[in-house]
């Protein structure tokens, strides 16, 4: 496919069968650690060419600029943002609690088992929890 964008000559073409893959999300999580570019295109073949659409992806792992008038907010309710330290208070009318049936016993399951960067982040999660006295 070849066009002009800008006055520049731009020319589209396909790829070898089998040289673009699906990634593992293990994998794209190194990626992103290495500072890596990320890219998508999505191409929809239709059959006027003043009907097609580009569609496309990019992403760089890149340090987030906030706005000022989000930063006046984020300051302005520094109470509604803050990380929560303890358990919210008891509310007599909204006791959540499971009833159990008398003598049945408990459920007998196997574990599921995590990818090893999903039980990493789960360990900080609940180490965070623990220092912070929520459990």
């Amino acid at each position: 496919m070849k066009f002009v964008v800008n006055r520049l000559k731009v020319v589209l073409h396909g790829l070898h069968q089998g040289s673009v893959r699906e990634v593992k999300a293990l994998k794209l999580k190194k990626i992103q650690e290495e500072q890596a570019q990320l890219a998508m295109i999505c191409v929809q073949d239709i059959h006027h060419e003043e009907d097609m659409v580009i569609c496309s992806l990019n992403a760089n792992q890149q340090e987030s600029v906030v706005h000022q008038e989000i930063e006046e907010v984020l300051n302005g309710f520094s109470e509604v943002f803050a990380e929560p330290t303890s358990l919210p208070p008891f509310r007599e009318n909204h006791n959540h609690k499971i009833p159990l049936k008398e003598g049945s016993d408990p459920v007998n399951q196997r574990p599921y088992h995590y990818a090893i960067y999903q039980k990493n982040e789960i360990d900080q999660i609940v180490e965070e929890m623990l220092t912070n006295g929520i459990i």
